[in-house]
């Protein structure tokens, strides 16, 4: 081999090996998986939301859901939440527009603040606690949001 083509190789691996690490530690953060989660939910719609947050929430989501299908509880909420204002929810998701705020990250909990911006009428924010479990962030906890007058 020539002394070109050994330095040449190096050069090459040293680039790959660095952008690999690069690509990990990007993946690997809190606000790479929030990115994941809002891409999951603009694609599939609230329910892609459970494949991002721990089991503890996933059951408290769907402890919700249950309460919320009772046809008791239907009835007495009657027709204010229907079916089509629930759609039109997911649609309007869509519209708004995330940026994230604040970041406070230790090695396996982090909370993220994410502003929101519904066209020019509604504004805010939104705590989000993480954890990271199995090498994987995932939601542990949605705040109350903080709304902007």
């Amino acid at each position: 081999m020539s002394k070109t083509f050994k330095i040449l190789l190096g050069v090459i691996l040293s680039i790959s090996v660095i952008g690999v690490g690069a690509w990990l530690y990007i993946t690997s953060t809190p606000e790479y998986a929030l990115h994941k989660t809002h891409e999951d939910i603009e694609e599939r719609g609230l329910e892609a939301l459970k494949d991002h947050v721990t089991d503890t929430l996933k059951k408290e989501i769907e402890l919700v859901e249950g309460i919320s299908g009772n046809a008791f509880v239907k009835m007495i909420v009657g027709a204010a939440v229907s079916d089509d204002v629930a759609e039109a929810v997911v649609s309007e998701f869509k519209q708004i527009e995330w940026t994230r705020d604040d970041v406070i990250r230790s090695q396996k909990q982090a909370q993220v603040i994410l502003r929101f911006r519904y066209k020019d009428k509604l504004s805010g924010t939104i705590p989000i606690k993480m954890i990271k479990e199995n090498r994987e962030w995932k939601i542990s906890g949605i705040g109350f949001p903080s709304l902007n007058s």
